[in-house]
């Protein structure tokens, strides 16, 4: 249960024509250092982090690498949905 009380806070809104992450770091003590919650994977998808950030920063990689086999195969960016699939 103290893991919970520990949990950070991500959010995402999205309009047409804009797309707006924030996230909310806080240090659970003063040897801690600050890190970084928002990935960009591609021009068009970005992606937020609560949790385990290694295994995130891993994924948040294999999303970018996978968009960029799809750009170098089909000249066309990676569709959302098919990266989520």
């Amino acid at each position: 249960m103290d893991n919970v009380k520990q949990g950070m806070t991500a959010i995402g809104l999205r309009s047409k024509t804009h797309v707006v992450m924030a996230g909310i770091n806080k240090a659970n003590s003063e040897l801690s250092s600050h890190q970084k919650k928002i990935f960009k994977v591609d021009d068009h998808i970005g992606v937020a982090i609560i949790g385990l950030i290694t295994d995130s920063r891993a994924l948040s990689r294999y999303m970018g690498s996978e968009c960029i086999n799809y750009n170098y195969s089909y000249e066309s960016p990676l569709p959302v949905k098919r990266l989520v699939v």
